[in-house]
Parts: structure tokens; sequence; C-alpha cells
């Protein structure tokens, strides 16, 4: 019995702990790729509200700011995130007005993850910002953000799939 509780009582908590994860997710979509694309899973909306809540951050204004999900969420999804972000935060198919911050992409292995976003940016109109986040026990982390230095669409193709995703060890 005691051998039992030692040997299968970890192993239980490692699989209670993973249920319901999404370990491996690629949105937008790549063809070829077995990677969930499901942006209304719960894994997808917790390292999104991470995210943006560190882009938005420094943001001081109070002002009201749009906030567009990746293709496909759903109403319920956008209702989640937004009440979770900073204050302020309106869905974006919804409203015309305030600056616009898009989620261009999300890629998530295993605890590594990075989002996409674009964001208003003084000079250039708009820019996209990754930000690389780390899981937790207690949820999902940022460590690190890179506002890319050239045109958007050339950022969004050079920051997928998840190029810069750091592995643990580092």
């Amino acid at each position: 019995m005691r051998l039992t509780v030692v040997v299968f009582g970890p192993a239980l908590a490692g699989l209670l702990l993973l249920g319901g994860c999404a370990t491996y997710v690629n949105i937008p979509a790549q063809p070829g790729l077995w990677a969930s694309s499901n942006p209304n899973d719960p894994t997808v909306q917790k390292i999104v509200i991470a995210a943006l809540s560190e882009v938005l951050a420094p943001r001081q204004s109070g002002e009201p700011y749009r906030v567009r999900l990746a293709d496909g969420s759903s109403d319920a999804t956008y209702n989640y995130v937004i009440a979770r972000l900073p204050k302020g935060a309106r869905p974006a198919p919804f409203v015309a007005d305030g600056e616009l911050y898009s989620v261009a992409g999300v890629y998530v292995r295993a605890r590594a993850g990075q989002v996409d976003i674009a964001r208003p940016a003084a000079a250039e109109g708009r820019e996209l910002v990754s930000v690389y986040l780390r899981y937790y026990l207690d949820g999902w982390h940022p460590y690190r953000v890179r506002p890319w230095r050239i045109p958007l669409g050339r950022a969004i193709e050079q920051a997928a799939p998840g190029r810069d995703i750091q592995p643990e060890s580092q």
C-alpha cells in the first residue's frame, strides 16, 4: 500500500496539474501542424490576459482602449478577457473609438509561451510587441517584452511561429 502511494501519488498529482492545459498552441493555425489553434481555450485566454496586462501596464491615461483578440474568439472569450484587463478595455469588434491593441499571434510550448500584440506607436503608427511568458503554479508570468523596430507586417512574419521562445533551462 505504501509503495503505491509513493509511486503513483506524484504521478497523479502531475496529471492533475496538467489536466485541461493546451500545451502546444499556434494561433494563427499553421497548416500541417497538430497544434491547437482554438482562441477560446482557457490556456490561451489566460496567457493573452497576462501578455496584454504587461503591454498595458505603462499606460496611464485611463482613457478607453480597444482590444481585438485572435480570429475565432467567441463573445464569451471577449467577456472573460476584457473583464480581467486594466480599466478602460473595450472589445474592438463592438466599438470604434480608442487605441487598438490586437493579438496577432499566440504560441505555447508546454510551460513557455509567446504572445504577439500590435499596439499603437507614436512614430510608426503601430508596432508589434512580442511578450515572452513562463507558466508557474500560479499562472502565466511575462519575463521579457520585445518591441520590433521594423514595419508591422514584416515583424509579424519574423515573430511567428514562436521563434524566440526560450527553453525552460534558460
